[in-house]
């Protein structure tokens, strides 16, 4: 296996090794090596220094009641080593000095995150006059949803490796990892790349074969990881609709197929202008409106108009203006008919603007609601 090591495991071990001691001196020169089991030794250590390419060899034979027979192959006499570090090294596996951790970086270094899933290649990028925000260029280009990528790239630091195949039964070809299911390619500051292949078999129900750049060990990753770090399309658009200050905004002019609202706002205090004049409302109100609007997300875009008589939009179900101290209009939102293939989202623009949003029908429904409760104060 080839593969990043765990720092800590074999720090760990370098420290025992260099912290034992001979616990017995045998004989200086043996006949043979039989009598010890140092003929098939049960275990052998091998240490290569930066300084010197021939290893340094340990082999550790037979235990005894005060530990283990064993010697060194630069010299010929026969020592005992303690039973501790026999137990030291007779307990370790080869995953015990494996890095079970997907990947390692920081999240201001990466520029640039690509994914390639069910067929769809989704681009991220960084933006650089706003190193907190990010933007989708394919298949689209749209603001992305910032806090799905930081999560994404938080999930991946914290993704563990299940197991490592063996290589010689487990290669990357006959896991389908030449023609992965699901990639994920890290670009950083300096040029460099990561790259995480995602075959579309599964080792179990739960577990998906892995393999990343820079090593040809196959691992296994667990279902729900992987699901955590490939996010859809859908998840990594920002569907927000609208981005403005709640604090700028000094009046709400809402109307429906029935009347018009207006409410305005003084002192930190909303109060109703229209249709009877000052009439005080609770605060929670006009709040109430703002963030609607503020969480407000789309569905989808519409790419061709289908005009009024379907959208309905010349004569909408919902006017909603925002307008600042000045009286000027920050944005106007027209909220439309619902959509025929799906009586639980509707069609919605913003004034001015030739695009064609869907909505939840819960975001009419909420406006609806304070617009009934607006009229029991009246």
């Amino acid at each position: 296996v080839s593969a990043k090591g765990n720092k800590n495991e074999i720090t760990n071990l370098l420290n025992s090794l260099r912290t034992a001691k001979v616990k017995q001196f045998v004989i200086e020169q043996p006949r043979t090596l039989d009598p010890y089991g140092l003929n098939k030794p049960q275990l052998t250590l091998k240490l290569t220094t930066s300084t010197s390419n021939d290893p340094r060899v340990l082999i550790i034979g037979e235990q005894t009641e005060e530990g283990a027979y064993a010697k060194t192959l630069s010299k010929e006499n026969i020592f005992i080593v303690r039973q501790s570090l026999f137990d030291t090294l007779n307990n370790r596996e080869l995953v015990d000095f494996l890095d079970k951790s997907l990947v390692d970086f920081k999240d201001s270094d990466v520029t640039k995150v690509t994914l390639s899933m069910d067929k769809n290649l989704a681009e991220l990028i960084r933006n650089k006059n706003h190193p907190d925000k990010w933007s989708m260029i394919k298949p689209e280009n749209i603001k992305a949803n910032t806090a799905t990528i930081n999560s994404l790239l938080f999930d991946l630091k914290n993704t563990r490796i299940l197991e490592f195949a063996k290589t010689q039964t487990k290669s990357s070809e006959t896991l389908n990892l030449k023609e992965p299911e699901k990639e994920i390619t890290l670009t950083y500051k300096n040029g460099k790349t990561w790259t995480l292949k995602v075959s579309s078999q599964a080792s179990k129900t739960d577990h998906y074969y892995a393999k990343r750049s820079g090593e040809e060990t196959v691992f296994t990753l667990e279902k729900s990881s992987v699901e955590s770090i490939f996010r859809s399309l859908y998840d990594l658009k920002d569907r927000a609709i609208l981005e403005f200050d709640d604090d700028a905004i000094r009046q709400i002019q809402i109307e429906d197929t029935k009347q018009t609202f207006i409410l305005k706002k003084a002192a930190k205090k909303w109060a109703l202008t229209l249709p009877k004049s000052e009439v005080s409302i609770q605060n929670f109100v006009g709040k109430n409106i703002l963030w609607t609007l503020n969480s407000l997300e789309f569905e989808s875009i519409i790419a061709e108009d289908p005009g009024n008589t379907l959208t309905g939009l010349s004569k909408p179900l919902i006017s909603l203006k925002l307008l600042n101290e000045s009286g000027s209009i920050l944005t106007h939102v027209l909220i439309g008919n619902p959509v025929t293939t799906s009586a639980e989202t509707h069609y919605l623009k913003i004034a001015k603007s030739s695009t064609i949003y869907t909505i939840k029908k819960r975001f009419l429904e909420k406006i609806l609601d304070t617009l009934q409760k607006i009229r029991e104060t009246l």
